[in-house]
């Protein structure tokens, strides 16, 4: 097994067809992005390779993660360069740690069965979501595994995956479901967990209007936990609970076997329109729990009393899939340095046009995607 320090190192199996990538066709037609450019994260890339592989057009990314403290592409992204790399037989230069400059050069994706391997902890889940919309409208299944950390800091974890990501795709038209075979915690990963997805042709993807979250139909909170005591657990999820003053929620305590121990608290407002999910990695004992949830808390309750469909985070998830489709709109309840990220990459490669508003009668904020 990879030392911590070695993240994401990809090991992709294609095991319908492969392909030789294409040479590089010199720089005509060549997107070029600023990776210094807003958030200036590693989002930037991570949605470049999405856009290529969907459009077929090939990108240079100058001065990658310019505004990090530590520059340049990490082992994390390069296991998303790796696996669209896969997809689509894609050409590449630049794709080594601490390389600041990237360029991507594409083939037709292709659909089929692929497994993804990231090794100790790395996030599959955004590896998750960097191929999972370039396959979304082509002419048959994929069934995807993916192996490493489930739940990690910084990154979607599976149960947003599961429970908001993939239901907003399903709206656009395509049908894809996950399951978790076993969940993977920092440092050791290990994980596993597998995407089935039926595309839909893009004429056929729908406008979506999601501009009401609707009723709220319940809330549930979940402890997702291995390698802790149930005890500890249980306590997690009563000083949730009751920090939030919740009487009528459903709570579940899911007990794994994982390579690390780890734990993770997801409280998910159910809303007649929206699953918005909110996630905690719980820190070591040592610290105490109503440190650690403070944070969680007041995320929550700023959403619930916003009129937004859905917080910031699945805000930024939501603006590619759109985009790739007949476009919409959605409230949301702040317009972050990740979603104008988002617009600037996303307009690099699409012709679309992207509007923002304050709504002045409501605590939100409207994001209009016209194609």
């Amino acid at each position: 097994m990879g030392s911590t320090r070695a993240l994401s190192r990809l090991s992709a199996v294609h095991v319908v067809r492969n392909r030789a990538g294409a040479p590089f066709a010199g720089t005509r037609g060549l997107v070029v992005l600023d990776g210094s450019v807003g958030e200036g994260g590693g989002q930037t890339v991570r949605t470049a390779l999405t856009l290529s592989a969907v459009t077929g057009k090939p990108f240079r990314i100058e001065q990658i993660r310019a505004n990090r403290v530590v520059g340049g592409l990490g082992e994390q992204h390069l296991t998303c360069v790796r696996a669209a790399e896969q997809i689509c037989s894609a050409n590449t230069r630049g794709a080594q740690v601490g390389s600041k400059t990237l360029e991507f050069h594409p083939r037709d994706p292709i659909t089929g069965q692929y497994e993804f391997s990231v090794s100790t902890a790395g996030s599959a889940v955004l590896v998750c979501q960097t191929v999972l919309p370039a396959l979304m409208c082509l002419d048959g299944p994929s069934l995807l595994t993916f192996r490493g950390g489930t739940h990690n800091p910084m990154a979607p974890t599976f149960d947003f995956l599961q429970n908001s990501y993939l239901p907003m795709l399903r709206l656009l038209g395509p049908e894809c479901q996950a399951l978790l075979q076993r969940p993977g915690f920092f440092p050791a990963g290990g994980g596993r967990f597998h995407v089935r997805l039926k595309p839909t042709p893009k004429e056929k993807l729908k406008f979506l209007e999601l501009v009401d979250r609707g009723r709220v139909l319940r809330k549930e909170v979940v402890c997702l936990f291995a390698g802790h005591g149930f005890r500890y657990a249980q306590d997690q999820v009563r000083e949730l609970t009751e920090s939030m003053d919740w009487r009528e929620v459903g709570v579940y305590l899911d007990e794994w076997e994982s390579d690390s121990p780890g734990m993770v608290l997801n409280a998910s407002i159910v809303s007649e329109n929206v699953t918005e999910c909110f996630t905690s990695l719980a820190k070591p004992r040592k610290v105490h729990m109503s440190s650690q949830l403070v944070p969680l808390c007041k995320r929550i309750r700023e959403y619930l009393s916003s009129d937004a469909l859905v917080s910031e985070y699945l805000a930024d998830q939501m603006l590619l899939p759109m985009a790739l489709g007949r476009g919409g709109e959605f409230t949301c309840t702040e317009i972050t340095p990740h979603l104008r990220t988002q617009m600037y990459v996303i307009e690099k490669f699409l012709t679309v046009e992207f509007a923002t508003e304050k709504l002045e009668d409501k605590t939100a904020w409207s994001v209009l995607i016209s194609v």
